[in-house]
Order: structure tokens, then C-alpha cells, then sequence
């Protein structure tokens, strides 16, 4: 018996391949021969807005926000595999009820977007209930204040203003995300709370500590975190990613909230306050070195991470 083998040539595919067709009565076979590469592992449609907000340090080139170097796409493929996988619980471990509530504090820049990002993937994928939040503008109020306060159009803002807005955003932040949140016994990551008032307003403004104190324990009901993540930086490192980020946007528009346009003494008396809560309650608040690749400081953070679910 003979039998016929056709061979038909597809079209180009991105200029680089060519696919084959090899039919007969009992075979199909599809041969993909690539000319300029033989691994392609980062064709896929990507989400630029969530590479922003996981990765905002890095430089992008462009507004649009097209991946620099080898490692950046090495980054969206891992994340790529990340959002296909399904979480998983591991035996022996109860995910389920782990009430636990987390903070990152830092300077501007510091990296605490990427870092709360990176470890809510990361215990999503262990199985945990995660609530990611921040402050302010945790609620649709709070959105509303936090326009008020980060807008550069308010300048003239008091100190005195500023703070009680703070608190009015976190008693709303309590009363709608985070006391019900506890409640249902779900892990939540929150982008500063309390710490970054007594820092910003306490040590950076001049306000009496003893005021912002009272303040807190009113809009909290003396709720303090479980774990506090400082991420620290020197003050100069910080502001330069801002300007890095900036560089990399639209020329001839400033992104820059009201207090990251604030002078560097301000930012370093910030720092200088964080430093301080730090020495006064080391055993909540642990101090990392955000100067260090971003792979360094997450591993540094799921280990305080996991001591602490261990502990609860």
C-alpha cells in the first residue's frame, strides 16, 4: 500500500518560524522549527499596570511601560505562572482562620508597594485569605481624603489638618475594612497605618507625640499590628527611584504626591522617627534593609512572615 505525505507551509510566525503539516492516512505531525531563537519563553500579553504597581522601581524606558533587560522579562514570566497557578494548601497546615494583621512603614521609595504585592501573591498561593489594604484610602472615603491630602494643589494644608484627616481616614479604615476583616479570620497587608502618623506628623511635622498617640488609640480602639515591616533605605536612595520613576514617565509631568515633593530634611527626619518606633518596639517592628535587590528583601520578609503565622 502507498501512502501520500503532503507538506504544507504555514505563514511566518513573528518572522523567526515556520510550521510544517506532515498528513497521512495514520499520522499528523506538527513540527515547529525556530530560526532566530529555540526558546521564547516570554510571549504572552502582559498586564503593564500590575508590572507598575509589583514593580515600580524599575526603569521602563518608556510611558507605556515595555519591560527593560533580561531580568524584568525573567519577572513577567514568573508572574505569568503565578496568576495560573491555583492556591494550594500544604498538610499538616491550617490556612484557614489565621487571623493575622501586617504593616509595611517606610520612607517614599523604599519599595512598599512591591514588597506587599510580591508576599500577597505569595500567600495567596499558600493558601491563605488575604486582604490587601493601605492607608489612606482604604475605603471609598478615605479615596476621597486621600485626594485631599496627597494632592500638591493643597499646599497650604496645616499640620494640624493634615493629622486629624489621617485619623478620620483610619477610624473609617477600622470600622470598614479592618475590624471585619480580623473578625472573619483573614490575614491582612496593609500599605501603612499608625507608625507612618506618629513618623510623618509626629517626628517630621513636630506634632506632640502624646496628641498623635491619643489620636491613634481613638481611631483604632488600641488595635496595633502583629508585625510591623519596616523597609528601610537611606533617604537619598528613596528619592532617587521617585526621580528614576518619574524619568520614566511622560516628559514634562510631575507624578509626585504633596509629601513626595517634600524637601529631603523632611524625608529625614522621617526616616529618623521609623528608626525610633523601631528601638521602642523591636519585637513588633522589624527593621529590613530595602537598599538590596528586590528577590533579597521578600525572601527576608517571608521568613518573618512564616514566623509569625508559626506563633499565631
Amino acid at each position: 500500500m502507498v501512502f501520500r505525505t503532503v507538506a504544507y507551509p504555514a505563514k511566518k510566525f513573528g518572522g523567526y518560524s515556520r510550521v510544517f503539516l506532515l498528513l497521512n492516512p495514520y499520522l499528523l505531525i506538527i513540527i515547529k522549527l525556530r530560526l532566530k531563537n529555540w526558546f521564547r519563553p516570554f510571549e504572552f500579553s502582559f498586564d503593564f499596570a500590575s508590572f507598575d504597581r509589583v514593580y515600580p522601581e524599575r526603569g521602563r524606558g518608556t510611558p507605556f511601560g515595555f519591560a527593560q533587560g533580561r531580568q524584568d522579562r525573567q519577572d513577567m514570566a514568573q508572574d505569568k505562572k503565578l496568576m495560573k497557578s491555583k492556591p494550594r494548601k500544604h498538610r499538616g497546615k491550617n490556612t484557614q482562620g489565621r487571623r493575622l494583621f501586617i504593616t509595611f512603614e517606610g520612607i517614599e521609595g523604599c519599595g512598599k508597594t512591591t514588597q506587599i504585592n510580591l508576599l500577597k501573591r505569595y500567600l495567596t498561593l499558600q493558601g491563605y485569605d488575604i486582604v490587601l489594604t493601605r492607608e489612606p484610602g482604604g475605603t471609598a472615603i478615605g479615596r476621597k481624603l486621600k485626594g485631599i491630602l496627597l494632592s500638591p494643589e493643597n499646599h497650604q494644608i496645616t499640620p494640624g489638618a493634615e493629622l486629624l484627616l489621617y485619623a478620620a481616614d483610619r477610624s473609617q479604615h477600622m470600622e470598614e475594612i479592618i475590624r471585619p476583616a480580623l473578625e472573619e479570620g483573614k490575614i491582612i497587608l496593609c500599605d501603612r497605618f499608625t507608625d507612618a502618623t506618629i513618623a510623618y506628623q509626629g517626628y517630621a511635622r513636630g506634632i506632640e507625640l502624646k496628641l498623635i498617640e491619643r489620636l491613634n488609640r481613638l481611631a483604632t480602639g488600641g488595635l496595633k499590628p502583629n508585625l510591623t515591616i519596616l523597609l528601610d533605605c537611606p533617604v537619598e536612595v528613596g528619592l532617587g527611584r521617585l526621580s528614576q520613576r518619574e524619568s520614566s514617565r511622560w516628559r514634562g509631568t510631575s507624578f509626585k504626591d504633596r509629601l513626595e515633593r517634600e524637601g529631603i530634611d523632611f524625608h529625614q527626619r522621617v526616616r529618623k522617627g521609623y528608626l525610633k518606633i523601631a528601638e521602642r518596639e523591636p519585637r513588633r517592628l522589624k527593621v529590613v534593609d530595602a537598599g538590596r535587590e528586590i528577590e533579597i528583601v521578600q525572601a527576608e520578609i517571608k521568613g518573618l512572615v512564616s514566623r509569625s503565622l508559626e506563633k499565631n
